[in-house]
């Protein structure tokens, strides 16, 4: 997609999907890599698809997602590790007790 210079947008637009998609990735997959690239990709899309380290901990990616998503205005989340992807939606993510699970990557 194109981008004019000063205006945040997406970086693609996903026809299957008909939404608008930010991708950011993460080299470290810290907890506070997450927080920061959810935070900012909210502000160009209202689709974030994070690409993650094969080693990253689900528990901290769990409670990042959790505490960032509940104070933006993300419809989904959808996570990409070692090849592997689940799309989360807003209500999922933002529900008590959420968990992301090895098994719920395909």
């Amino acid at each position: 997609m194109a981008n004019p210079d000063g205006v945040t947008s997406a970086d693609s637009y996903n026809k299957s999907l008909e939404v608008k998609q930010e991708y950011k990735v993460s080299s470290s997959g810290s907890k506070s890599s997450i927080d920061y690239l959810l935070r900012y990709g909210a502000k160009q899309a209202d689709n974030v698809v994070l690409v993650l380290p094969p080693d990253v901990s689900l528990d901290k990616l769990s409670s990042a997602m959790h505490d960032r998503v509940r104070r933006t205005n993300l419809k989904t989340v959808m996570i990409i590790i070692d090849g592997k992807d689940k799309t989360y939606t807003f209500d999922e993510i933002t529900a008590k007790g959420f968990k992301v699970r090895q098994a719920d990557l395909t």
